[in-house]
């Protein structure tokens, strides 16, 4: 079931919903317990790693411990404010891009043995970073026993206080991503959780839950007149990304009311590009921000972007020696007996199947999208922003539409990249997490391309998330600092 169809299905039943309302609202009045924080008791040995096999430790399995409200700090106490860059001033709210380090990273969770290894190795990775942000990993009401048996134990006493395991009001929190942004007042410098309009779908209220529960200043969530309610999931964080401190990219399929609150909210301008042909339909997909390792200020190193033509011109330049199982995830065509599909037809005989020239013509109107989409940021760059125009750079990544057409590049076409897709990705400090693609051509090109930015990159498991119409960026959710001008700290 993908992304959108399943959020679809997960709304919130009215009578859950309430309760947890009526009981948070309780437990504020009366001061007491306001969040559920789950912690491990000590295990008698330490470990070098962060995480020890499990088999033999399960005896030491952790009780769920609830504490006070002012127990819970989200925020790392290893990072310091006076070493992250200046905040950017303006009239307005800024989103921060990725040059500003973390101080907060929220992770989804799953119960899959592959998110599990996707955990550890993000938590890994959070956690050597120097300084390391704080980690809260959410976990859904239902899942709580599941997590302490598979996480929890394998936990070593050295990395806990900067883990946190939080359970929350939702059933799903897979895509983190997408339930709040983190903004920043361009004149007070006080940073705020943005809630994102999530249609009475499960996880609609996890940013009021965790701004409360994190004691972190909330927005709430745009005036939206639902009965002109079009796109499932344009709204969703994962289609709003700051370019650079002027800039913010948005997709074509925002929510006009949403649109204007994010006008008027925001001091970047806001640039829009085509994403509706998508079945998720999120600029997270075909565009992500790289900045750079070696403290290259506030602007962008290199905007990658998803290219067809590239991923075309990679396998026709050797004839792939695999099959693609999962080559047309969502295709309709496999009711025709289409039940395993290889590459390599559509360079051996393409004018005799169907499918190679559907993907073709597809493909072909979705680079001529993503060519006009390229020339709106390349404009937006040269008028707004002083940072100059960033190198475009191209990634091969196909996509497939859900049925075949006279005619491509529409919401109708609900298309998916084919493989695991490189766009959306994780940058923590100089280390980028890439969902490991199946087709060689693609994983060796991506490789070669974050080595030649200068990261240590760790390809890890995101087929799983990739079935569902999303990806690992969709997974997490990253809060981030800065520090206050000197004319605000002279005061």
């Amino acid at each position: 079931m993908g992304r959108k169809k399943r959020a679809k299905k997960n709304t919130i039943n009215k009578s859950t919903k309430l309760l947890w309302i009526l009981t948070v609202s309780f437990v504020l009045s009366t001061g007491c317990c306001v969040f559920l924080f789950l912690e491990l008791h000590s295990l008698k040995k330490e470990k070098s790693k962060i995480f020890t096999p499990g088999k033999q430790i399960v005896s030491a399995m952790a009780d769920l411990t609830i504490f006070n409200n002012d127990e819970l700090s989200c925020i790392s106490e290893n990072l310091k404010s006076e070493n992250a860059p200046l905040c950017p001033k303006g009239e307005g709210k800024f989103f921060l891009t990725r040059n500003y380090p973390p101080d907060t990273v929220f992770v989804g969770y799953m119960a899959e043995a592959g998110h599990h290894t996707l955990l550890q190795d993000l938590l890994r990775a959070a956690l050597r970073m120097k300084p390391s942000p704080s980690v809260v990993v959410l976990i859904p009401q239902a899942q709580v026993q599941i997590v302490k048996k598979e996480i929890f134990a394998f936990l070593t006493p050295k990395y806990r206080k900067h883990v946190k395991f939080l359970m929350v009001p939702a059933e799903v929190t897979t895509w983190v991503q997408d339930y709040f942004e983190t903004i920043v007042d361009g004149r007070t410098f006080q940073s705020a959780l943005l809630d994102l309009p999530y249609f009475s779908q499960d996880g609609d209220a996890l940013p009021s839950f965790v701004a409360s529960i994190c004691d972190f200043n909330l927005v709430p969530q745009a005036d939206i007149q639902w009965s002109h309610f079009r796109y499932v999931s344009g709204d969703y964080g994962g289609n709003i990304e700051a370019l650079s401190d002027r800039l913010v990219l948005v997709g074509n399929n925002l929510h006009e009311d949403h649109l204007q609150a994010l006008v008027r909210q925001s001091a970047q301008k806001l640039v829009t590009v085509n994403v509706q042909w998508l079945d998720v339909g999120h600029v997270d997909e075909v565009f992500s921000v790289i900045p750079g390792v070696e403290g290259e200020g506030n602007c962008p190193s290199r905007i990658l972007y998803a290219s067809p033509a590239l991923g075309w011109r990679q396998l026709a330049k050797k004839e792939p020696r695999y099959a693609q199982r999962e080559i047309l995830l969502n295709w309709d065509g496999r009711a025709e007996g289409e039940k395993e599909f290889d590459l390599r037809s559509c360079f051996t005989h393409n004018s005799e199947v169907p499918i190679c020239r559907t993907l073709f013509a597809a493909n072909l109107k979705y680079e001529e999208i993503m060519q006009s989409n390229i020339q709106l940021i390349q404009q937006a760059f040269e008028k707004h922003d002083s940072c100059g125009v960033p190198e475009l750079t191209p990634v091969p990544v196909l996509f497939s539409p859900t049925k075949t057409s006279q005619s491509y590049g529409f919401r109708e076409d609900e298309a998916r990249s084919i493989d695991a897709n490189p766009i959306n990705n994780i940058i923590l400090g100089h280390e980028a997490f890439i969902p490991r693609q199946s087709i060689p051509e693609f994983y060796r090109y991506t490789k070669s391309l974050f080595g030649d930015l200068r990261y240590q990159v760790r390809f890890v498991q995101g087929y799983f998330l990739h079935r569902q119409g999303g990806g690992i960026h969709c997974n997490m959710n990253i809060k981030r600092t800065c520090r206050e001008s000197l004319e605000l700290e002279g005061r």
